[in-house]
């Protein structure tokens, strides 16, 4: 897919009705005609038995995870997705969609400082992906890293650091500096989003804002993929919205230039690299918006950027 294809079905999309729910506001991006789906979420895969993830070695190592896919069908993994249990929580450092009946070596990042031992000899999903300034500020990381060296790591003592000032901040701390604990300690204001924030008919994506601000862009393949990853994006941009509540909400929608966000994201100068698993990783960085996009056989498979004042 090229990038002039990634505007096509920008172009092609139209907005919903938004909704809101404790600062944070949804912006839906509708699709008249989206393809079908073939490939299955982490959570699809795991729960078929299709799927496993271990440490990529008796002794382990931080950024990377094996991911084996041994079922029929390609598996769709989320940017900033966790994986809990071997030896640490993980995140995910892109998406990636694994082939059928294949093994892919996954790079992650730490988001458990205190803990290097075995949990349990596989690494399970959770609900959640990490909260979207991180993700923000890592796809910025893994951009650059590629862009460097041709690796798509992260930066991990930034990403300790940034998450252990997000859990002195919201006073949600544990044993093992997870950040699972700040999810935890909010896990019933984080499930009202999730209550409250359904997908609408032929919904492929979103605009997420938070207190006003422009938040992120998320765009997926099919309404079904949409669905699935929704609650665990709702948990990534509602932990944002949950440390800004302090802040006055405004009593009305927010006066936010959805269309012009989109719209720059179609003018946003990119890279592309060959994807890990299949497609083609595709890289946005311009000064006002910086992201990245998965493509498969001419399909847009998921897409997530930001303004780039939210990674700031």
């Amino acid at each position: 897919m090229s990038v002039h294809e990634i505007d096509r079905k920008l172009s092609g999309l139209r907005f919903g009705e938004p909704q809101r729910c404790h600062g944070l506001t949804v912006f839906p991006l509708l699709e008249a005609d989206p393809p079908d789906e073939d490939c299955l979420t982490l959570d699809e895969a795991l729960a078929r038995g299709d799927a496993i993830v271990t440490e990529i070695s008796e002794g382990g190592s931080v950024p990377e995870l094996r991911f084996r896919n041994q079922g029929d069908r390609p598996v769709l993994l989320l940017d900033g997705e966790e994986l809990v249990g071997s030896k640490q929580n993980r995140i995910l450092n892109l998406s990636i969609l694994v082939p059928a009946h294949s093994e892919v070596v996954i790079p992650v990042s730490c988001v458990e400082a205190g803990r290097w031992a075995w949990r349990a000899r596989s690494s399970g999903s959770s609900n959640r992906a990490i909260y979207s300034k991180l993700r923000s500020r890592k796809i910025v990381q893994v951009s650059e890293g590629l862009a460097d060296s041709g690796m798509r790591h992260a930066d991990q003592a930034e990403i300790w650091n940034d998450i252990s000032a997000k859990a002195a901040r919201m006073q949600a701390f544990s044993d093992t500096s997870a950040s699972g604990a700040i999810y935890e300690r909010y896990r019933e204001d984080l499930d009202e989003f999730i209550g409250h924030l359904k997908p609408a008919a032929s919904q492929v994506g979103a605009i997420f804002v938070v207190a006003s601000r422009p938040a992120g862009v998320e765009i997926f393949r099919s309404p079904k993929l949409f669905a699935l990853l929704l609650p665990k994006l709702l948990r990534s941009y509602g932990l944002d919205a949950l440390e800004e509540r302090g802040m006055a909400e405004p009593a009305t929608e927010p006066a936010v230039d959805v269309a012009g966000l989109l719209s720059s994201l179609r003018t946003t100068q990119a890279g592309r690299y060959k994807a890990l698993g299949l497609g083609e990783d595709i890289r946005f960085d311009s000064d006002s918006m910086i992201g990245a996009a998965l493509a498969e056989n001419g399909t847009l498979i998921h897409l997530a950027a930001f303004p780039r004042a939210w990674a700031a």
